[in-house]
């Protein structure tokens, strides 16, 4: 099968879950004998070229194609026209005419858009023909909804308009998409109902491979707790401002031992008593080392936290809100532990200091859903699949 890949940004070096689960889906479906063509946009200066350790090691054609960033009158004039801005700033005229040229060039079979600011970039250019599947990793309007909530009251009434111009186009955009992917059934739901049930809306889980070891090293505390996530995106930003503020004060009365290693630029936490602020990784493996607990306390979210299924599969225990938690069909005290407010992760934490078998327990459990659920080459069956119902069944799945 001959796919057509557009994304937002490239996945690599993947510091991030957006990245990561696009790095792991390419590369499984190169090695299930598909031939992909990926085309990413690079924009100077926010540092995005894929120029890390961790280029792609499989068969495949990667173009990334320069643009400038967005000016405020061109992306305050799309706003205008009905265009929701994390949209507008992702329209680039040299992607436009780049996927144009290959769409001529080139006979695919379907075209991949990834997240919705892609969608434009693809349908534009294709009227439909190849097909068109869009993966949702996240539901954009509810981001931003969720966000406008806990925003400072002069903000909310301006991210809460821009949720309902994000609700308005995600409802359009997929019920043009020959099929979409959620990579969860709540995030399912919701698409859904957005489109007023005219979408093919499927569930395909997040890949990821098991078999990674964590990095035998170790960071100071008892236990060391980790944080990462990059501040650009609002729920991180909020999850590490409620721990420090609310949660950090509770937890360290019970556990006084424990320390709080943030990666990322968090350096205004880094004189807090117990708290170490690391640079941002250059590879995950820096971040999940023996000993350690993956702290995740997201208080909005969509999508599927990777930063979860990597600690399984590195065999790190994980304790993290319901939120963070949503979609993964994670079982508290089984696979993790959930904690939602300041008191339950003090115990959540005091209990994983105290009790050396549980923590066995969580990383056998989640090591073995995660080989069940999230298996590469399982999950790449079932994307192929789809892409094959959305040519009208033209040929069946690759077998891989």
């Amino acid at each position: 099968m001959n796919i057509l890949w557009i994304g937002t940004k490239s996945p690599w070096p993947p510091v991030d879950g957006g990245r990561l689960i696009q790095k792991l889906t390419i590369e499984a479906l190169v090695e299930a004998g598909a031939d992909v063509t990926c085309v990413f946009p690079v924009v100077a200066n926010r540092n995005d070229r894929g120029n890390g350790p961790d280029r792609p090691r499989v068969d495949l054609r990667v173009e990334e194609i320069a643009v400038s960033d967005v000016g405020w009158a061109p992306l305050l004039g799309r706003r205008l026209r009905g265009v929701p801005l994390s949209v507008g700033r992702h329209a680039f005229e040299a992607m436009d005419d780049r996927i144009k040229a290959l769409l001529g060039e080139s006979c695919f079979d379907v075209v991949h858009v990834e997240q919705l600011q892609a969608w434009p970039r693809a349908w534009s250019r294709t009227d439909g023909r190849p097909p068109v599947v869009l993966r949702a990793q996240n539901v954009e309007s509810e981001l931003w909804r969720a966000s406008g909530g806990l925003a400072p009251a002069g903000l909310r009434s301006l991210l809460r308009r821009e949720a309902d111009c994000l609700a308005r186009w995600e409802g359009t955009v997929v019920a043009r998409a020959a099929a979409v992917v959620a990579v969860t059934e709540t995030d399912a739901a919701k698409l859904r109902r957005l489109s007023a049930g005219r979408a093919d809306i499927r569930v395909v889980p997040a890949p990821f491979p098991a078999g990674p070891q964590s990095r035998e090293a170790s960071l100071p505390g008892a236990p060391p707790l980790v944080l990462i996530g990059d501040p650009s995106w609002p729920p991180n930003r909020d999850a590490v401002r409620w721990f420090m503020g609310d949660v950090w004060p509770a937890l360290h009365r019970v556990v006084p031992e424990a320390s709080a290693h943030l990666f990322g630029p968090w350096a205004r936490h880094r004189n807090e008593p117990r708290v170490h602020v690391h640079p941002a990784p250059s590879h995950s493996r820096e971040v999940f080392i023996q000993g350690a607990v993956l702290v995740v306390p997201l208080r909005f979210a969509s999508g599927v936290r990777m930063k979860i299924l990597e600690a399984w599969a590195r065999r790190i225990p994980v304790v993290a809100t319901s939120v963070a938690a949503t979609g993964l069909d994670a079982e508290n005290g089984v696979h993790l532990l959930i904690a939602d407010t300041p008191a339950q992760f003090a115990e959540a934490i005091s209990r994983l200091q105290d009790d050396q078998p549980l923590q066995q327990r969580l990383v056998t459990s989640a090591a073995s859903l995660l080989e069940r659920r999230h298996r590469p080459d399982r999950v790449v069956r079932q994307l192929l699949d789809i892409y094959a119902s959305a040519r009208g069944g033209e040929e069946g799945a690759m077998s891989g």
